[in-house]
C-alpha cells in the first residue's frame, strides 16, 4: 500500500507541474511584456500561484496521508509584510507552510531545488534560491528576499538552513533576522512539530 501511495504521489507531483507549466509560461510572457493584470487585480504570476499552489500541495499531502493541525493564525500581522521563521524537520515543511500560512508566500529555498525537473518553472513564484556553498551568493540572495519584503511580500525562511529530520532543532543562521531587521519587518516564529514522521 505504501509503495502504491508513493507511486501515485510522484505521478501527481510531476503530472500537476506538467499541466500547470503552460499557465506559468503564459504568465512569464505577460510579465515580460509588462502586463501585470491578473485575477483580482494582482499580477498574473501571483494569481496563478494563489490559485493553484495550495490546491497542488494540499492534494500531495492528502495522497501522502498527512493531517495538519494549525494553531495561532490569528497572530499573523495582516497589515504588513513579515518574515516567517519555521523550524525545518522534513521536505513536507514546504507544502505545510505554503498551504497553511493563510496564503502562499515568497520562499527562500536552496539552489539544489532547481535541479528537480519542472520545478525551475516556478521561479516566477517569488522564490529566492540560495547557494549555501557560496557565501557571496547567499548574501545577494538574502538581499533579493529583503527587496521582496520592501515590496510588501512576506517571506518564508528556514533559519536552520537544512532539515533536522527529527525533534532536535538545529542552530539558527542569522540571515533571516538580519533581513527582517534591515526591512523593519516583524519576525513571525513558526513551530513545525512531527513532519519528519
Amino acid at each position: 500500500m505504501a509503495i502504491l501511495r508513493t507511486i501515485v504521489w510522484f505521478f501527481y507531483f510531476f503530472g500537476a507541474l506538467i499541466v500547470l507549466t503552460p499557465k506559468m509560461n503564459e504568465a512569464k510572457r505577460r510579465k515580460a511584456a509588462g502586463d501585470e493584470s491578473g485575477w483580482g487585480g494582482g499580477s498574473p504570476c501571483r494569481a496563478i500561484v494563489d490559485r493553484y499552489v495550495p490546491m497542488w500541495m494540499s492534494t500531495l499531502m492528502r495522497i501522502a496521508g498527512c493531517t495538519v493541525t494549525v494553531n495561532g493564525l490569528e497572530n499573523i500581522p495582516k497589515d504588513r509584510a513579515v518574515v516567517f521563521t519555521p523550524n525545518h524537520q522534513s521536505d513536507y515543511d514546504i507544502p505545510i507552510t505554503l498551504v497553511h500560512l493563510d496564503r502562499p508566500h515568497a520562499l527562500v529555498a536552496k539552489v539544489e531545488t532547481l535541479k528537480i525537473p519542472l520545478v525551475r518553472t516556478w521561479k516566477l513564484f517569488d522564490c529566492v534560491f540560495i547557494d549555501r556553498k557560496n557565501p557571496r551568493q547567499a548574501v545577494t540572495a538574502m538581499k533579493e528576499a529583503g527587496a521582496l519584503l520592501a515590496r510588501g511580500e512576506s517571506v518564508i525562511v528556514f533559519p536552520e538552513g537544512t532539515r533536522s529530520k527529527g525533534d532536535a532543532m538545529g542552530e539558527f543562521k542569522h540571515g533571516a533576522f538580519k533581513m527582517a531587521f534591515a526591512a523593519g519587518a516583524p519576525v513571525v516564529p513558526v513551530v513545525i512539530d512531527g513532519s519528519y514522521k
